[in-house]
């Protein structure tokens, strides 16, 4: 990849000499368009010798100086958001909940991965109802690199008869194994593979 590279031209005493007097009094931008250096230049230069600039370097003429007070200082105390805004009888109260908040022990279903699952609030948060019920009938948590799987393929029957624990690799060969079976079945009741294929089964 080819770059241009910038070439750095040395300051001349002259242009020291002119950055000292002026830079005091006269902006970055003016001083580099008479010295046909960018104004970036001339600012690290100035900082390299020490020189400091008593010009502003932004127009702050809008803005808030000590002491200031915005417009609707105090309006809050004297009138009330409902005399302004209207909008103090919407506001959050301390101990309000949001309308989606959930309860302790509250289950629901959600998607996860195009499959549905259900979840439950606990002490520790929201976690899957299978998780919660693992640890709290064995008393540990799911092993690291383990997943839970129902052995009647219902991911909403969360009892702890249908459910195991079992590793990821264990779970992948599972699945690999069922996707086999039902491929076969699918071809078997098509009448035969080219069947299946015709049909757009497979």
């Amino acid at each position: 990849m080819n770059s241009k590279k910038k070439t750095y031209y040395r300051w001349t005493e002259r242009e020291i000499e002119y950055l000292k007097e002026h830079y005091p009094t006269t902006t970055a931008a003016q001083i580099g368009k008479a010295l046909y250096r960018s104004s970036n230049s001339v600012r690290i230069k100035a900082r390299a010798l020490g020189v400091k600039s008593e010009v502003l370097k932004v127009n702050n003429k809008g803005r808030f100086k000590k002491g200031d007070r915005p417009w609707n200082y105090g309006l809050k105390n004297k009138y009330g958001y409902n005399n302004i805004t209207g909008i103090a009888s919407t506001r959050f109260k301390k101990g309000n909940k949001p309308h989606n908040t959930r309860e302790l022990g509250e289950i629901w279903i959600r998607t996860e991965q195009g499959r549905k699952y259900k979840f439950t609030k606990s002490e520790r948060g929201i976690e899957r109802l299978s998780h919660y019920l693992y640890r709290m009938h064995y008393k540990k948590e799911v092993p690291k690199h383990h997943v839970i799987r129902y052995k009647d393929g219902d991911a909403m029957n969360c009892t702890i008869e249908n459910m195991m624990c079992i590793s990821k690799a264990e779970n992948a060969a599972m699945n690999a194994n069922y996707k086999k079976t039902a491929k076969t079945r699918i071809i078997k009741e098509a009448g035969g593979y080219l069947n299946a294929v015709l049909m757009c089964k497979i």
